[in-house]
């Protein structure tokens, strides 16, 4: 099996992170612009994570905590790696993230594209 290394999210990663997002279908909005890329990782260092393989980014996903629940935004693998298992890997690593964190409850949304 193909190992994965989980990371946590730097800025300058931003530029393949959105390549990735645009790839796996998520549209590219305001909110995903860098000063609120920032703003979110500026809150939430621990839990926005990227997976490399080979040192290219494969997946990312967003977690967000509100002080009272866990938020889970943006997760996308790249579609020449999908069906392998890295999306429940970089999840596996958020949700473990969480707990670190005694959060609870986590919520995900899907969004129809």
């Amino acid at each position: 099996m193909i190992k994965m290394k989980i990371e946590k999210f730097k800025i300058e990663y931003y530029d393949e992170v959105v390549e990735l997002w645009r790839k796996a279908g998520i549209e590219i909005i305001s909110s995903d612009m860098v000063d609120e890329v920032m703003r979110v990782l500026n809150r939430n260092p621990d839990l926005f994570l990227i997976g490399k393989l080979h040192e290219k980014v494969i997946s990312v996903v967003i977690g967000a905590f509100d002080g009272r629940r866990g938020y889970v935004h943006h997760l996308a693998v790249d579609p020449d790696y999908q069906k392998l298992g890295f999306g429940k890997t970089i999840m596996d690593a958020l949700i473990e993230q969480f707990r670190t964190k005694n959060i609870q409850k986590v919520h995900l949304f899907i969004e129809k594209s």
